[in-house]
């Protein structure tokens, strides 16, 4: 009887930590997996929308400011006026569509000669923006393939408060990272903040991802191992 008690204390003590080690490193391994893309979401990276607030009273429109100088290959002097929202209708077929207008914004205007800190308009001369529209509220939406620049070549952008004929009203400070998981990049401006939510996983989580992945099978087989272990010395201890 002191033998069987002895054993079942033994066996208690290895496998007490894993059992409460284990379901923890499969939640955080399971709260990893919307980080990861895993979903199967496979959005458009050709446009990057914003969404701003408190900007002053005379904003027509907010631009993104990035560190880009006349070498750079995607630099061109002027690309196209922003698109000013103006109303929604439907079409002869029925379809829904949305009117724009052009702003009076040329390569004469402020916003498109400003160059401050090396900071210049990304939408008025990165050669990759197709169009910059405003929206019904305060929000609009560039398109173009020019997001992987701003990952690998620009860093911190800031964005400028411009208004109907291209004056810079007021500019943010450097913008903030905020890894969102899979979904569509987004820039929300505040006042002089403004945090990038990037449409990939951290870092960090790719990394935690990876050694749980590892982790939670070899740490599972480990305890299965020791348990048959200390299963196998009971069996010779109880013999004696």
């Amino acid at each position: 009887m002191k033998k069987i008690k002895s054993f079942s204390k033994r066996l208690i003590k290895v496998i007490k930590c894993p059992i409460i080690l284990w379901p923890l490193m499969v939640v955080i391994f399971i709260q990893c997996i919307p980080f990861m893309g895993l979903g199967g979401s496979d959005y458009d990276r050709s446009m990057l929308s914003i969404e701003y607030e408190n900007a002053p009273k005379e904003t027509a429109y907010v631009d993104i400011l990035v560190q880009m100088n006349r070498e750079d290959p995607a630099y061109v002097d002027f690309t196209q006026p922003p698109q000013h929202f103006v109303r929604e209708y439907t079409d002869e077929n029925g379809a829904w569509q949305c009117e724009y207008m052009n702003l009076p914004i040329t390569e004469e205007s402020e916003i498109a000669k400003w160059n401050e800190n090396g900071y210049v308009s990304l939408t008025l001369h990165h050669k990759a923006v197709e169009a910059l529209r405003t929206g019904k509220n305060d929000s609009l939406n560039i398109d173009g393939y020019f997001l992987e620049d701003i990952y690998k070549r620009y860093g911190k952008v800031r964005v400028a408060y411009v208004d109907d004929e291209g004056n810079v009203l007021k500019v943010t400070d450097k913008s903030k990272k905020k890894y969102m998981g899979w979904q569509a990049d987004h820039l929300v401006v505040n006042g002089d903040s403004v945090i990038f939510q990037i449409g990939e996983e951290a870092p960090w989580m790719v990394g935690l991802f990876c050694i749980l992945a590892l982790a939670i099978p070899l740490y599972t087989i480990y305890l299965i191992i020791k348990c048959l272990i200390f299963f196998i010395q009971g069996l010779f201890c109880l013999s004696d």
